[in-house]
Protein backbone atom coordinates (compact mmCIF):
# COMPACT_ATOMS: atom_id res chain seq x y z
CA UNK A 1 0.00 0.00 0.00
CA UNK A 2 3.14 2.57 0.84
CA UNK A 3 4.77 1.85 -2.29
CA UNK A 4 1.18 2.72 -3.95
CA UNK A 5 0.95 5.99 -2.59
CA UNK A 6 4.61 6.69 -3.31
CA UNK A 7 4.03 6.44 -6.98
CA UNK A 8 0.70 8.60 -7.47
CA UNK A 9 2.88 11.44 -5.24
CA UNK A 10 5.84 10.81 -7.55
CA UNK A 11 3.26 11.15 -10.77
CA UNK A 12 1.71 14.05 -9.14
CA UNK A 13 4.99 15.53 -8.79
CA UNK A 14 6.27 14.51 -12.67
CA UNK A 15 2.58 15.86 -14.04
CA UNK A 16 3.41 19.90 -11.77
CA UNK A 17 6.90 19.38 -13.23
CA UNK A 18 5.62 18.92 -16.83
CA UNK A 19 2.88 21.99 -16.06
CA UNK A 20 5.28 24.60 -15.40
CA UNK A 21 7.65 23.17 -18.38
CA UNK A 22 5.27 23.40 -20.75
CA UNK A 23 3.23 26.20 -19.80
CA UNK A 24 5.75 28.67 -17.84
CA UNK A 25 5.16 29.78 -14.25
CA UNK A 26 2.68 32.91 -13.86
CA UNK A 27 3.68 34.24 -10.84
CA UNK A 28 4.35 38.06 -9.81
CA UNK A 29 7.93 37.19 -9.48
CA UNK A 30 8.56 35.29 -12.46
CA UNK A 31 6.14 37.82 -14.79
CA UNK A 32 7.38 41.37 -14.10
CA UNK A 33 4.07 43.89 -14.77
CA UNK A 34 4.54 46.00 -17.86
CA UNK A 35 3.85 49.44 -17.71
CA UNK A 36 2.82 51.70 -20.39
CA UNK A 37 3.12 55.20 -21.38
CA UNK A 38 0.11 57.63 -22.26
CA UNK A 39 0.76 56.57 -26.24
CA UNK A 40 0.55 52.87 -25.19
CA UNK A 41 3.95 52.03 -25.91
CA UNK A 42 5.95 49.47 -23.12
CA UNK A 43 8.63 51.29 -20.94
CA UNK A 44 11.58 48.54 -20.45
CA UNK A 45 10.59 46.36 -17.37
CA UNK A 46 13.67 46.89 -15.24
CA UNK A 47 12.99 50.34 -15.29
CA UNK A 48 10.00 49.19 -12.62
CA UNK A 49 6.56 52.02 -12.36
CA UNK A 50 6.38 55.18 -13.60
CA UNK A 51 6.01 57.92 -10.59
CA UNK A 52 2.79 57.66 -9.31
CA UNK A 53 2.30 61.09 -8.31
CA UNK A 54 2.60 63.49 -11.57
CA UNK A 55 2.21 67.39 -12.16
CA UNK A 56 -0.30 68.59 -14.11
CA UNK A 57 1.53 70.10 -16.93
CA UNK A 58 1.41 68.32 -20.64
CA UNK A 59 4.47 68.09 -22.63
CA UNK A 60 5.95 65.85 -25.74
CA UNK A 61 8.12 63.14 -23.96
CA UNK A 62 11.03 61.49 -25.12
CA UNK A 63 12.25 58.94 -27.29
CA UNK A 64 8.88 58.22 -28.50
CA UNK A 65 6.52 57.68 -25.01
CA UNK A 66 4.11 60.41 -26.51
CA UNK A 67 3.35 63.26 -24.25
CA UNK A 68 2.77 63.87 -20.40
CA UNK A 69 3.80 65.36 -17.28
CA UNK A 70 7.36 66.88 -16.33
CA UNK A 71 7.62 64.39 -14.07
CA UNK A 72 6.98 61.42 -16.39
CA UNK A 73 9.37 62.79 -18.90
CA UNK A 74 12.30 63.76 -15.81
CA UNK A 75 11.44 59.85 -14.99
CA UNK A 76 12.22 58.94 -18.54
CA UNK A 77 15.43 60.95 -19.04
CA UNK A 78 16.77 59.59 -15.48
CA UNK A 79 16.35 55.90 -16.81
CA UNK A 80 17.65 55.96 -20.32
CA UNK A 81 20.77 58.01 -18.73
CA UNK A 82 21.32 55.38 -16.33
CA UNK A 83 21.13 52.84 -19.36
CA UNK A 84 23.57 54.65 -21.11
CA UNK A 85 26.00 54.27 -18.01
CA UNK A 86 25.38 50.75 -17.54
CA UNK A 87 25.85 50.57 -21.60
CA UNK A 88 28.92 52.18 -21.31
CA UNK A 89 30.47 50.06 -18.34
CA UNK A 90 29.64 47.51 -20.01
CA UNK A 91 31.50 47.54 -22.92
CA UNK A 92 34.34 48.88 -21.20
CA UNK A 93 34.85 45.73 -19.29
CA UNK A 94 34.70 43.86 -22.89
CA UNK A 95 37.82 45.90 -23.92
CA UNK A 96 40.30 43.52 -24.83
CA UNK A 97 43.22 45.51 -23.83
CA UNK A 98 43.81 47.21 -20.02
CA UNK A 99 42.55 50.54 -19.44
CA UNK A 100 45.88 52.00 -18.57
CA UNK A 101 46.85 51.86 -22.28
CA UNK A 102 44.22 53.79 -22.87
CA UNK A 103 45.36 56.71 -20.81
CA UNK A 104 49.35 57.04 -22.18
Amino acid sequence: MGQIKRKTKNMKTLVLITLFYLVGCCCPICEPTIYYSPNGKAFPTWWGSPPEIQTKDYRPLPYGYGHGSSTLYHWIEKNKKEDGEKDLNRRLNNLQIPLSQLYQ
